[in-house]
């Protein structure tokens, strides 16, 4: 005779496969969870590098321009009116920027730092720097005068031919 063990046929999953099965989904689904917060995190620092960079572009421009004197500043609040694309000062703005500027290794040119960073960052991950540097011609030399003909009008001189 057959014993009552050897005649059952096995019809379903035991519970420890089924524990085994549920465990590694859990797993996976964690895994993909931090994956999915990571790339969150990564595109919100990208934002704000991306954001940095536009604003110190803006403020090296704007010194370019003669809009903002080049003098050294600490943290200034910073924050971009749309219209007319203008540069305004403001109070309690998320973004503060810093300008420095020392003499460059040649003559009547310096070399000028503006920094942008994020106001209150408390963590290193929210705290989006960038830093712009660019030589300029030196502000307080002053300009060469053009020479101007008998009538006082400046002269032009042409390099090209004309057809």
């Amino acid at each position: 005779m057959r014993s009552r063990l050897q005649i059952t046929k096995r019809s379903a999953f035991s519970l420890i496969e089924v524990m085994l099965a549920l465990a590694i989904l859990a797993m996976s689904l964690a895994m993909l969870g931090q994956l999915v917060g990571l790339g969150f995190q990564s595109a919100r620092q990208s934002q704000g590098l991306s954001e940095a960079q536009m604003l110190a572009e803006t403020v090296m421009e704007a010194i370019s321009l003669g809009l903002i004197q080049p003098d050294p500043v600490t943290d200034m609040n910073i924050s971009m009116m749309t219209d007319l694309n203008t540069f305004s000062v403001e109070q309690d703005t998320e973004w503060v920027y810093s300008i420095n500027w020392e003499p460059a290794p040649v003559d009547g040119l310096i070399m000028m730092m503006v920094q942008v960073r994020r106001s209150g960052a408390q963590t290193a991950a929210q705290s989006d720097t960038f830093e712009i540097v660019r030589w300029m011609r030196d502000p307080a030399l002053a300009l060469e005068e053009i020479p101007e003909t008998s009538d006082g009008a400046p002269t032009e001189s042409t390099t090209g031919s004309t057809f």
